[in-house]
């Protein structure tokens, strides 16, 4: 055998056949150990075996990750021109073409929890318990079902709980408002002709219910549009948009059990639910969030022919601590505008329309001094609408609507608390769902569990699925 310093000076002959004959050449056998070391070292980085010339399985490959292996399955790509070209739990940042981490990971497939048949099907969402509770309106009446922390009916289809199933009160707008004591379902009613009343019904821990009652009865012609509300200390708070000369937002405080006042009354009298705002500007989509034991409250308001998105808080007495614009000077459309809370901070956002559709993401502390200016959409998204916002710990996280060049999707970003966008925006794994509309993202101590609709009327499909979040 001849040694290292022996084959450095020894030249070898290399034949190839081609067309029946031979072509001899002598290379020198550095050259030869170069080129193997070459191969060894791309197939070592590779995971792939070219010297035994053995298909590759890149499923397999883990050392490629952010990556994936090439489309010739011969090496690992270290640039993306699209998110498939990223590892799963990674997405491909355009601007660079480098494979970021999402920050969160499916816990399972998108689950289709149940179908509603109907028209004009609409849905809430939150966690109350150790379950979720999907509260759905389909034209014909309003129900409750409940969903187990790992996406299954509980009960099936028959433990779906009619709650209202006269067409004559026109259920709309279903909300649910979770607090310590009590899960808090709310919608809109008819109280005969040219009356809307906010319907309340509440369920215990214990699974004891009460309800429906009318939690509060709006003046004969009187507009309820809008509906919305969170706990906000030791109140709930109800807010809806009604006109009077304008188009005008009213707050109304309820107590934790969903009761009113010192007497605790199941109806709210006409005269508690006050108008909150300059009175000489018009607000309409109102949205609130609660921060330490203030609320907050975002709305849309109109002065002399100009729109802006406002951000206020107000104490407990519904006095308003100070009002904040978090928009440009202009607003010429916005439309879904959210609003989440944590310790010190909220969080706005909402879809502009001018020049091109796109998301904003606003958030501001206690003092409302702003925080982030402004947060738009990725490249991955077009005509962003139907937006979720939802808070846990230290960040935000907002889901919506949008087109991507694989069709109709669901797309996920998170932030910290002073509106820094963390990780990067994906899209949601969808399954078996092709055409997703309305989501509800609702905060969980390990992540987030998403809902979301599919299909068209007259049948409609809720979907869920839970994601675990590093922090």
């Amino acid at each position: 055998m001849l040694g290292v310093d022996e084959m450095a000076g020894t030249d070898f002959t290399v034949s190839s056949r081609r067309g029946g004959g031979a072509k001899r050449s002598r290379l020198p056998v550095g050259l030869l150990l170069c080129l193997g070391s070459a191969i060894l070292v791309l197939a070592l980085t590779a995971a792939c075996s070219l010297i035994l010339d053995l298909e590759p399985d890149c499923d397999q490959v883990s050392n490629c990750t952010p990556y994936v292996c090439n489309q010739e399955n011969t090496a690992c790509l270290s640039r993306c021109n699209r998110y498939e070209d990223c590892a799963t739990g990674y997405l491909c940042e355009l601007a660079t073409g480098s494979c970021l981490t999402q920050g969160c990971a499916p816990l399972s497939e998108p689950v289709p929890l149940l179908e509603i048949s109907g028209s004009g099907v609409e849905y809430d969402a939150d966690g109350f318990g150790d379950s979720f509770w999907v509260l759905y309106a389909n034209g014909e009446g309003i129900s409750l079902a409940e969903v187990s922390a790992d996406g299954a009916l509980v009960g099936g289809v028959e433990g779906v709980i009619a709650l209202e199933t006269d067409n004559l009160a026109s259920p709309v707008q279903p909300l649910v408002v979770p607090s310590d004591g009590s899960l808090h379902l709310f919608w809109l009613g008819a109280l005969g002709t040219n009356r809307l009343a906010i319907r309340h019904y509440a369920v215990s821990p214990e699974g004891v219910s009460f309800g429906p009652v009318n939690a509060y009865e709006a003046d004969y012609g009187q507009n309820v549009d809008q509906l919305t509300g969170c706990r906000i200390g030791d109140k709930l708070a109800l807010a809806w948009t009604t006109l009077r000369q304008r188009s005008q937002t009213q707050l109304l405080l309820l107590n934790l059990d969903g009761t009113y006042g010192d007497d605790s009354a199941a109806t709210a009298p006409n005269e508690a639910a006050v108008f909150i705002g300059d009175p000489a500007a018009g607000s309409n989509q109102p949205a609130l969030a609660m921060t330490d034991e203030r609320g907050g409250y975002a709305r849309r308001e109109t002065r002399a022919g100009v729109s802006t998105i406002m951000a206020s808080f107000f104490d407990s007495q519904f006095g308003v601590i100070s009002n904040h614009q978090v928009s440009g000077d202009e607003v010429s459309s916005a439309e879904g505008i959210r609003a989440a809370g944590l310790a010190n901070a909220m969080a706005v956002a909402w879809v502009e329309v001018r020049e091109g559709q796109r998301v904003i993401m606003r958030a501001v502390d206690s003092e409302l001094s702003p925080l982030r200016l402004a947060w738009n959409t990725n490249d991955y998204t077009t005509n962003p609408k139907e937006l979720s916002l939802a808070a846990r710990a230290d960040e935000f996280a907002l889901v919506w609507v949008g087109d991507s060049t694989a069709g109709r999707d669901l797309f996920f970003s998170r932030f910290s608390a002073n509106g820094e966008q963390r990780f990067i925006t994906f899209p949601v794994r969808r399954g078996a769902a092709v055409d997703p509309a309305y989501p509800v993202i609702v905060a969980v101590e390990d992540g987030y569990a998403l809902f979301w609709l599919e299909g068209a009327s007259p049948t409609r499909t809720v979907f869920f699925q839970r994601y675990s979040c590093i922090r």
